[in-house]
């Protein structure tokens, strides 16, 4: 099964915690976005921009919630998230490289039953994932592999297609 198959199935039982390892977080939320959207509320955080919305209901919906006050904390974030509406999704990018506070890791553990009741989802992004015991019960690990050689052909035949070049 791939991830945006993974992915639907683990929105229709309403997983409330999923960590992705993939090597392109920025594809990743494209695919991930566009198999399981809707119109859901999309939000993205990264410590230099806090959370901020995709579409424009993460946009309203990070209106709705102190933003401002997400940059560099993913505490704060995660306490945030708790007043976003049903069906939001949230994105944390470099989210690997947080999970040895204790402190994060009880923020995101306390989303854990009030998404699940509410169709909401955080999903955490990083090049690779090692759960704390804490967690290891509570989050649902995937992984986006690298492409395959068939898979990079038909992006280089896509891109110069695009680009009008003759290869």
């Amino acid at each position: 099964m791939n991830l945006a198959s993974q992915l639907k199935a683990a929105r229709r039982v309403s997983v409330p915690i999923i960590a992705i390892s993939t090597p392109d977080p920025a594809q990743t939320i494209r695919m991930a976005t566009a198999a399981i959207n809707g119109e859901s509320p999309v939000l993205v955080w990264d410590l230099a921009n806090g959370l901020t919305g995709l579409n424009d209901a993460g946009k309203q919906a990070a209106s709705e919630v102190d933003a401002a006050g997400t940059t560099g904390s993913p505490v704060e974030v995660f306490m945030q998230c708790q007043k976003l509406k049903p069906k939001s999704i949230v994105f944390a990018h470099m989210a690997s490289r947080f999970l040895n506070d204790v402190s994060v890791l009880q923020s995101l553990w306390n989303l854990r039953d009030p998404f699940k009741t509410t169709g909401r989802m955080v999903i955490l992004l990083g090049a690779s994932f090692e759960l704390p015991p804490e967690l290891h019960n509570d989050v649902l690990l995937l992984d986006e592999p690298l492409p395959t050689p068939d898979e990079l052909r038909v992006i280089v035949d896509e891109t110069t297609a695009a680009a009008d070049l003759d290869c």
